[in-house]
């Protein structure tokens, strides 16, 4: 095929040229399209004047008369409808002849009155267009209307524009086709031997036509650049492929090094493996076991022969518990991850080892079920241990109920002869005091104080013991609190005043909602905590009580003292039995189990016990206590 054949075939299917050649095409077209619709609008306008100048020679042509009659206008109405395009004609009316109408009569002019200018209108549905002249316009003394058949200017028009249309696509054809030439000619042919040279070879041995450098303009830059830029390459080349087998040699060092390491992984792998779990187990899709891991058989003492290819419903375990066995197929079917399945298996020695299954599904790429993985564990001595903790709690639970059941029955063996001491000496301080002088009288005192003082503690103990054993009971009912603070703040006074302590009763203004306690252990509650707030004090220091509702609902009485406060590091021992926080030595009196039996009566009446202190400023208890709904009634007594 000749070379400009085929460089003529190489335009025709350059994707570049055939868009450049529809836009070439287009462009002339939209712009011819532009300038020549003026002209269209024109050309109507001139056709419809060339009526207006034909009737214009008409009114001329026709013989005018001073004083025209009835059927002299007529015969000029006849003349003129005989006229080309011609098909209506009428004579306005005045005041000596009536209007004269031939063939279709025109839609002007507009008003019944004669209109004072001409009028023209095109009337589009029925190819006709209407004229009107006044009677000043015309020779005649009438206004005369014609009205033209206009469908022969549509078809020279339609012709005009057919024979304007076939110009323009001359014209774009031209200018498209000249365009294409000059493109071929002076860039694409250029173009089409560059890429022909480039693909050569694959590109590295490719040949760039010579008379391509030698162009002095932008193409001959861009050959010059190609041509620079494959000496480069082909400089580069040798370079690329000694670096490329230094970099293939590399690569394979760096494969078997990461073989190597690998390698290690899967080692390591193996050994926390075998560090974390006694052996791996696997199912098929099937539910049924496929594999064991080495230590299966040693730890459990079943072959792997008897469970492979079958499911757990097949091999069953003896001695499971029903509801652990009926969960843990669930979840086999259901395809759900387990933990700890835990199971007994007696080996052939007749011992028996509890196992601790793990288990995860898999799933294949596509989504659909593979089966499961899993894990084992031998936690024999686990259980063992639990087995071993759980008869110590047990044992310890029986010593707590027997130190209980021995306090319980100290605490009563010995308020009877405590009993009978307190009553002697209060006998012998009320019947005679005339009989004992002074220092007898305070010897008794100290009887009665100090036998008092282990009452006290006895009592104490007691409630705790009865708190411990569940057998303390309490009968819950509905109470005002500034009723309950007043009984226990007048008890309170008289410690009070020992040791010159101000008690104050702050209570907010408006009503305070009723509680639900046992009025009892309520008053149990607050002497504890006045008791503390009084003898930890400073003399002469000052006591609060403050009732207020918290933002749960319920009813906190805050007892606010300026005492020496609690150290930080002492706090967490406040509500341990026994525990007197540094003061074990004090001539302050307790054995350090009040706050304990507080605690634990607040939690018997539905409340808590809490406390903000600060060494050095002060403390806070607070004892927080349920309030009643508006419908609150009595309560019965109940166990605790």
């Amino acid at each position: 095929m000749p070379l400009s054949t085929e460089r003529g075939v190489q335009l025709l299917k350059s994707i570049v040229g055939r868009r450049i050649a529809w836009v070439v095409f287009l462009s002339v077209i939209v712009i011819e399209i532009i300038i020549l619709v003026p002209s269209y609008l024109r050309q109507t306008d001139q056709l419809l004047m060339q009526m207006d100048r034909q009737d214009e020679l008409l009114f001329e042509s026709l013989a005018i008369t001073p004083h025209p009659d009835p059927a002299l206008m007529e015969d000029h109405a006849k003349s003129l409808i005989r006229a080309k395009n011609i098909i209506g004609v009428y004579f306005s009316p005045s005041h000596q002849m009536p209007a004269i109408n031939l063939g279709e009569r025109p839609s002007v002019p507009l008003s019944s009155s004669e209109a004072d200018g001409i009028q023209r209108q095109r009337n589009p549905n029925e190819h006709s267009y209407d004229v009107f002249w006044p009677k000043d316009a015309t020779a005649f003394h009438h206004g005369v209307a014609l009205r033209f058949d206009v469908s022969h200017i549509d078809d020279a028009l339609t012709e005009y524009v057919l024979r304007i249309s076939g110009l323009v696509l001359v014209i774009a054809a031209f200018v498209t086709l000249a365009t294409m030439w000059v493109l071929k000619r002076q860039i694409l042919d250029s173009l089409f031997a560059l890429r022909n040279g480039l693909l050569t070879g694959g590109g590295r041995d490719a040949v760039i036509p010579a008379d391509g450098k030698n162009r002095q303009d932008e193409l001959g830059d861009l050959y010059r650049s190609v041509q620079t830029m494959l000496d480069d390459v082909s400089e580069a080349h040798v370079d690329d492929k000694r670096d490329l087998q230094s970099f293939n040699e590399e690569l394979e060092q760096r494969v078997q090094e990461r073989t190597d390491e690998l390698r290690q992984s899967e080692i390591r792998f193996h050994a926390f493996a075998d560090a974390a779990s006694d052996w791996f187990w696997e199912m098929d899709s099937q539910l049924r076991f496929s594999y064991f891991s080495e230590r299966f058989t040693e730890i459990t003492g079943v072959p792997q022969t008897a469970l492979l290819g079958k499911t757990r419903e097949e091999t069953g375990i003896p001695d499971v518990d029903p509801t652990v066995w009926q969960e843990h197929l669930e979840n086999l079917h259901n395809h759900q991850s387990f933990r700890s399945f835990i199971h007994p298996r007696i080996q052939s020695d007749g011992t028996t080892v509890y196992l601790a299954i793990n288990g995860v599904p898999v799933y294949a790429e596509d989504g659909q079920f593979a089966g499961f993985r899993g894990t084992g564990r031998d936690i024999t001595t686990a259980m063992e241990a639990e087995q071993s903790l759980r008869s110590a709690k047990e044992a310890a639970e029986h010593a707590s109920q027997a130190k209980s059941t021995f306090l319980s029955s100290m605490s009563h063996e010995l308020r009877t002869p405590l009993n009978a001491i307190i009553g002697f000496a209060q006998l012998m301080k009320r019947q005679r005091r005339s009989q004992l002088d002074d220092s007898t009288l305070r010897q008794v005192d100290e009887i009665l104080g100090a036998g008092r003082q282990l009452l006290a503690l006895i009592e104490g103990v007691l409630d705790l013991v009865q708190i411990e054993s569940g057998e303390a009971t309490s009968k819950l009912t509905s109470a005002v609190v500034a009723d309950l603070l007043g009984d226990t703040l007048t008890e309170a006074q008289n410690l009070a005043d020992q040791y010159a302590i101000t008690v104050e009763l702050k209570l907010s203004e408006g009503p305070f909602p009723e509680i639900i306690t046992d009025r009892i252990l309520f008053r149990q509650c607050m002497d504890n905590l006045l008791t503390n707030a009084i003898r930890y004090n400073a003399t002469g220091g000052h006591v609060t009580v403050k009732p207020e509702m918290t933002s749960t609902g319920s009813m906190r009485i805050n007892v606010i003292d300026d005492g020496p406060g609690i150290d930080k590091e002492m706090q967490r021992k406040v509500f341990t039995p026994f525990e007197r926080l540094g003061h074990a030595n004090s001539t302050i009196p307790g054995i350090g189990i009040g706050l304990t039996v507080t605690q634990r009566t607040a939690a018997l009446l539905g409340g808590d016990v809490g406390f903000q202190s600060t060494a050095g400023e002060g403390s806070t208890f607070w004892l927080e206590i349920p309030v009643a709904e508006p419908s609150a009634r009595n309560v019965a007594s109940a166990p605790v």
